[in-house]
């Protein structure tokens, strides 16, 4: 596998979520609950990980190499973060969402910061969502 962030891999099992739900990995099963620390998108520094900690159900599937933990917020069912690995012994690419909105009669995020180790890869900024057909 040619080293990278993961971001197609991430927008890949993204969208097989949105379009098909669970039904669309090969494995998929209840991870418990953990905290997750989605960063600021402004990338201001908290001064404490308390600050940033959201309790968040964890749901783990498998499509193909990809790995992927998937973290829903405790408070709101919301999508906060991915990470997916491609190999264990590589970092994961993350990708926080935020900045929900109705689209359509569906909450859906508008920004998705995306880090692979330490690194901000980048911010991206989602100006619109058009419907897809469905199969």
């Amino acid at each position: 596998m040619p080293k990278g962030t993961g971001f197609l891999g991430a927008l890949y099992v993204y969208h097989r979520l949105l379009t098909h739900g669970v039904k669309g990995f090969q494995k998929c099963e209840h991870g418990g609950h953990e905290p997750v620390y989605p960063p600021r998108v402004d990338r201001s520094r908290p001064a404490s990980l308390k600050e940033l900690r959201e309790e968040a159900e964890v749901l783990n599937t498998r499509e193909g190499a990809y790995q992927v933990k998937w973290f829903f917020t405790q408070k709101d069912k919301r999508l906060r973060a991915l990470e997916l690995n491609v190999e264990e012994s590589e970092d994961p690419c993350e990708v926080y969402f935020s900045d929900y909105r109705a689209v359509d009669g569906r909450q859906l995020p508008h920004v998705m910061q995306v880090y692979h180790g330490d690194t901000l890869y980048g911010t991206f900024e989602i100006t619109g969502f058009e419907p897809t057909a469905r199969k």
